[in-house]
């Protein structure tokens, strides 16, 4: 089923508003509608774009609570940071000084499952938007290690990856890792597909990280800070992609190549792969696009704060 996030304006003027419909009206194929207010309760399904031309914070912060993704565009005369304070990660300032890039219309197909092992109320927000964006399918509903434990012996499709926050107290991680290197000497096959993702923010008390490292260092490399577990999400997920990465082989030539170079291949050599490579990369900048802003924020933030990650050597 074809699915759809909630896209919410702020302070747009006229023309932004004018734009966006515009937008919507090519991009969603005429499965969006227009609220003039705040839904009550949240839709039964994601099959239409729901699009809120005057949202406020508060408006968002409710659509965020009922765990749907949404993407927030603030008009030239808004500020965007209350909303990425909120929890929203796809947000896009309609600001005149920047070239103006929208976003697909549609999610992408939820492609695998991601599990994440947190407490912390915003990090879980701000990761399930994410996922949700970059097509995976967020699991959060862990309430203890045996919870998590028992889908893992079942599960027939082992997660992409799970994120695990050493920060949490409803699962024991300790016990999880061990559980975890029990099921998957029972189910070797999994072991291949096994990624998991360490959290910490070294800046709370708890677990030693130097003191579990031969615990977890079988699993992972390196500790993220949760700051920096986001953006490695963003950058693998979202900003990765073989359609952003340059095309060589056939790539055309400049000018000075042509009229004075020593390949004498006729003008349009490039194949139709390159041309299909354009429309593509075109395709996988427009969905980046919409996470600049929140990337850019989190990078202000690490280096504000001074956090970083911790290798496992």
């Amino acid at each position: 089923m074809r699915e759809f996030p909630v896209a919410v304006g702020h302070r747009l003027s006229e023309a932004e508003e004018l734009l966006l419909r515009y937008w919507l009206e090519s991009s969603a194929e005429g499965r969006w509608r227009s609220d003039s207010q705040m839904p009550s309760a949240p839709p039964a399904d994601l099959s239409t774009l729901r699009f809120l031309p005057r949202a406020d914070i508060r408006s968002v912060e409710e659509i965020l609570s009922w765990f749907l993704p949404v993407v927030v565009f603030a008009g030239k005369a808004s500020d965007h940071m209350p909303f990425i304070s909120a929890g929203a990660v796809a947000v896009i300032s309609l600001d005149d000084r920047n070239p103006l890039i929208l976003p697909p219309a549609e999610l992408p197909p939820r492609s695998s499952v991601a599990f994440v092992i947190s407490d912390d109320p915003m990090f879980r927000l701000r990761m399930r938007q994410i996922l949700r964006f970059a097509g995976r399918e967020p699991r959060m509903d862990f309430s203890a290690t045996e919870d998590i434990a028992q889908v893992l012996t079942h599960i027939q499709e082992w997660p992409e990856i799970i994120v695990v926050d050493l920060d949490s107290s409803r699962v024991d991680v300790v016990e999880f890792i061990y559980r975890t290197e029990k099921i998957l000497r029972e189910r070797p096959a999994m072991r291949t597909r096994n990624q998991m993702m360490i959290v910490k923010d070294f800046a709370k008390p708890g677990l030693d990280p130097v003191k579990l490292r031969p615990v977890l260092s079988p699993h992972a490399k390196r500790i993220f800070h949760p700051m920096e577990a986001m953006l490695a999400i963003l950058e693998s997920m979202v900003f990765h992609s073989g359609e952003l990465e340059p095309l060589i082989d056939d790539r055309p030539r400049s000018l000075r190549e042509m009229l004075y170079g020593d390949d004498f291949a006729p003008p349009g050599r490039f194949s139709e792969s390159f041309l299909a490579g354009l429309k593509s990369r075109g395709s996988a900048l427009s969905r980046a696009s919409q996470f600049v802003l929140f990337a850019q924020h989190l990078k202000e933030r690490l280096v504000e704060t001074g956090a970083g990650s911790l290798a496992m050597k």
